[in-house]
């Protein structure tokens, strides 16, 4: 086979682009069933069940739009009722099964829409919570005055324990009147008060550390994250000023779109396509009733002449000098 020949036959292929949106809906349709199939069968048998006369009603449908058609161009009455109700048990059929999938894809994307609005929520929240218990640390440290390291106020303490005043004044518990005993153990005093302030402030300041760490981490995952003003559907926004219906019905309506397209497609192109192949064929009439040959035995039974019909010509049956003959008029 020649590349001219090649290329000819795949032109050829797509010389009627109708044909292959045709098979493209038979496709999607043929998904939808085992789809379908796949959600409800519990066991192989049914599962199988459900696929075989899934497709089945695919072909059913094209095949049916096919003969419809026929049966409307060939004048057979009889066949066109007959077909009419196989496309529509098939597209019964098939909206039980379509509406359930688009239904339960619907959901999923509501389900997913809720599930980001709370995720995003959520991380808003927990920036918020963060901050907040961040403001709190800060400002308690405020009030901590910075009095030096903690290992150097605690030489002081230990010195002072070494000190024979802290001993005869049992650990500056009992009051001893003199100036130098008095400025002891006020000095003794603020060392131990500066050694709690000290080791708040350095809890503080880990714990500032730690939320910094956190609300950064926090900001991260809003940023990253999902960032809704509510739980409404988003693809919904427009069709929900247009119409002014809830989240509910326009899921529906979706589901019920879904369905109605892919019916319509099966049926309308199924008869256009085999329309073209009647195109400047004669139609044949609905009825062969031959009204002509009505009206001349009505006529006949009226004047008992007989009017028949001869090539055109109505033939009369009329008394002769010979007998009776026929008399040929025109039409």
């Amino acid at each position: 086979m020649s590349l001219k020949t090649s290329l000819a036959g795949i032109g050829r292929a797509f010389d009627k682009p109708e044909q292959w949106f045709l098979r493209g809906v038979m496709a999607a349709s043929a998904i939808a069933v085992v789809y379908y199939a796949g959600d409800k069968a519990k066991d192989t048998p049914t599962m199988a069940i459900y696929i075989l006369l899934g497709l089945a009603v695919v072909g059913f449908h094209v095949s049916g739009a096919k003969k419809l058609c026929k049966s409307w161009f060939e004048r057979r009455p009889v066949a066109l009722v007959g077909w009419l109700l196989v496309i529509g048990f098939c597209a019964a059929w098939e909206g039980n099964s379509q509406l359930t999938i688009a239904s339960q894809n619907q959901g999923n994307l509501s389900t997913i829409q809720r599930t980001a609005f709370v995720k995003s929520e959520t991380a808003e929240q927990e920036v918020n919570r963060i901050a907040g218990q961040l403001l709190t640390k800060q400002n308690e440290a405020a009030w901590k005055t910075d009095v030096g390291p903690i290992g150097s106020i605690q030489a002081k303490i230990d010195a002072a324990k070494a000190d024979r005043r802290f001993e005869a004044t049992d650990g500056c518990t009992v009051d001893i009147k003199g100036k130098k005993l008095t400025e002891f153990c006020n000095g003794y005093r603020q060392a131990t008060a500066d050694k709690a302030m000290a080791a708040r402030r350095m809890v503080l300041d880990e714990e500032i550390k730690s939320l910094n760490d956190k609300l950064a981490d926090a900001r991260k995952t809003r940023t990253n994250g999902p960032s809704l003003a509510n739980a409404g559907r988003m693809d919904f926004s427009a069709l929900k000023k247009l119409t002014s219906m809830s989240d509910e019905d326009l899921e529906i309506g979706q589901s019920v779109m879904l369905w109605l397209m892919m019916s319509a497609l099966l049926t309308i192109a199924g008869i256009l396509v085999k329309s073209e192949e009647y195109e400047g064929k004669p139609r044949k009439p609905w009825f062969s009733f031959k009204f002509a040959s009505l009206a001349a035995r009505l006529r006949k039974a009226w004047d008992g002449t007989d009017h028949t019909i001869v090539n055109n010509y109505t033939a009369h049956s009329v008394r002769t000098n010979n007998g009776w003959g026929i008399a040929k008029v025109a039409q």
